[in-house]
């Protein structure tokens, strides 16, 4: 996955230097990099809905665990 990250670092820039207008640039780079962090932000705050305290501390509690 990081080799793919300044891929995904950059992208804002490009979409928005290819697909868009001179006025329209700035706000849609500034929305493509919000959502670049609001998705790191998401993944990393999603998994605590999936994961029990209990499972931290039991495999065989974590291994049977079913949402």
């Amino acid at each position: 996955m990081a080799i793919g990250q300044p891929f995904l670092i950059n992208a804002p820039g490009k979409v928005s230097g290819v697909w868009f207008g001179e006025k329209e640039r700035i706000y849609i780079t500034v929305i493509g990099v919000n959502a670049n962090i609001l998705g790191n932000s998401l993944g990393y705050f999603m998994p605590s809905f999936f994961v029990k305290d209990s499972d931290l501390y039991d495999r065989d509690s974590a291994r049977n665990h079913v949402l």
